[in-house]
């Protein structure tokens, strides 16, 4: 009878366990006043943004009360490019941020520079510091790959022709011109082809007809036999 108790008891305290473990594995993350977070970019609509090129999360921000189990205020300065988004946000459009450690050097937050411009309304516009690439696009435009001062390359965007200053253009068509024997713009001779035999449609008709004739006379003979 003993026995069985002992492992009624063991029984019922390990489902406890599991239940109370089980609860604070749902329960999410527990978020303080003063803690950095990420907000989710899905119901942000900015200007000169295309949602397949915009981070999934945009910030950081700090959380500056607490209003209530599932809600947050976060500290959104009105100046910026978010500063007209709601800073009162559902903790489900939220993410806990992590600073990179000062160990392993500055984060690329750290060290970027203020805007030139910034919309309210979304967007933001950075001084361009060089062109590193470029290509045609399907109606022949020129598109440039351009990189932004006091970013690294993982900011470079692809921006048109009109988008981007003529002394860039001119100082990048420059510097390859000088990396390409015979520049940029060098005619490249074609291949020669060898000339194909031209043959009148009569007289392929002919041919054609005559092909016909000897075999059906060559079946013709094989009958016969």
């Amino acid at each position: 009878m003993s026995s069985q108790l002992a492992a009624r008891d063991a029984i019922q305290h390990a489902n406890r366990v599991f239940r109370e473990r089980h609860a604070q594995a749902r329960r999410g993350h527990a978020y303080r006043e003063g803690e950095e977070v990420l907000l989710s970019s899905e119901h942000l609509s900015l200007r000169g943004e295309h949602p397949k090129f915009f981070p999934k999360f945009v910030g950081p921000f700090k959380i500056a009360a607490l209003r209530g189990v599932n809600t947050v205020e976060l500290v959104i300065p009105r100046r910026s490019r978010f500063g007209l988004v709601d800073p009162v946000v559902n903790v489900d459009r939220l993410r806990p941020y992590r600073r990179r450690p000062s160990r392993l050097g500055p984060s690329e937050e750290d060290v970027q520079p203020e805007a030139l411009v910034v919309d309210p309304r979304g967007g933001a516009w950075w001084e361009v510091e060089d062109v590193v690439a470029s290509h045609r696009g399907p109606k022949g435009n020129r598109r440039f790959l351009v990189r932004y001062k006091g970013f690294g390359p993982a900011y470079d965007e692809w921006k048109a022709e009109h988008d981007v200053s003529p002394q860039l253009i001119k100082e990048y068509d420059e510097l390859c011109r000088l990396a390409v024997p015979g520049g940029m713009t060098a005619a490249v001779s074609p291949v020669p082809r060898p000339a194909r035999a031209k043959v009148s449609t009569s007289a392929a008709s002919s041919q054609r007809a005559q092909s016909q004739k000897q075999d059906r006379d060559a079946r013709a003979a094989r009958r016969r036999k």
